[in-house]
């Protein structure tokens, strides 16, 4: 007797049976955070296809950018038809952003990417999914019109991160946004945040009392 094997459903078909379970994420009176992505230009399919299967859609990619060796995370879908870069983008000292530097950002993800910015993270801004095809473009544009550059990835020394420090905290014990704009002054530190120079990553933050809110200590080498 023969034991049939059921045949793995392709990503197209995950896709199809996954954009019926979004629909529930979609109901009931809360915000959905599937609404606000088809807002965007997200590739909503391969999320769905990813619910589906249980497990992501995306592989690791690669990408090549006029001058830019570090700072961006290239990935694909499995099936290969959609690829992307995820750009990492310097941010200010103690994350105290002007409302013009955020709408140059805002502009840059739309020009370029899916129209999304991730600003949790202590890595920098990130860029989510800017176009391959328009990646030496976007470099451009981001140094020159937004102001700013790409962050860091890799065994480099990453993006430091300092505290709000005596900007709004009367715990501050020093000044960390100070500390940290005299750090990048280095004449050798672009250069190390660029280039994959080291044998592993370094990471710097500057928190200005015990309560540690940049995680120094847990979570960076200095």
């Amino acid at each position: 007797m023969e034991v049939g094997v059921k045949r793995p459903l392709t990503v197209d078909e995950y896709a199809k049976e996954g954009m019926e379970m979004l629909k529930y994420y979609e109901s009931g009176p809360w915000p959905s955070h599937v609404a606000e992505l088809k807002k965007s230009k997200y590739p909503i399919e391969a999320y769905a296809a990813g619910l589906a299967a249980r497990k992501t859609m995306w592989a690791a990619g690669s990408a090549k950018i006029r001058y830019v060796y570090t700072g961006f995370i290239a990935r694909r879908t499995r099936d290969g038809k959609i690829a992307e870069l995820h750009f990492r983008v310097w941010q200010p000292s103690g994350y105290l952003y002007s409302t013009e530097k955020l709408r140059k950002l805002v502009d840059f993800a739309d020009k370029y990417g899916l129209g999304l910015i991730e600003l949790a993270g202590q890595q920098g801004q990130m860029i989510i999914s800017v176009r391959p095809e328009v990646a030496d473009e976007a470099v451009d544009y981001l140094r020159n019109v937004v102001g700013t550059d790409i962050g860091a990835t890799g065994d480099t020394i990453r993006e430091l991160a300092a505290c709000v420090g005596p900007a709004l905290c009367e715990f501050a014990l020093y000044n960390t946004l100070e500390a940290r704009d005299k750090f990048l002054t280095h004449p050798k530190i672009y250069e190390w945040m660029s280039n994959q120079l080291f044998p592993f990553k370094f990471k710097a933050k500057f928190s200005g009392c015990p309560f540690d809110c940049t995680r120094a200590v847990h979570r960076a080498d200095f």
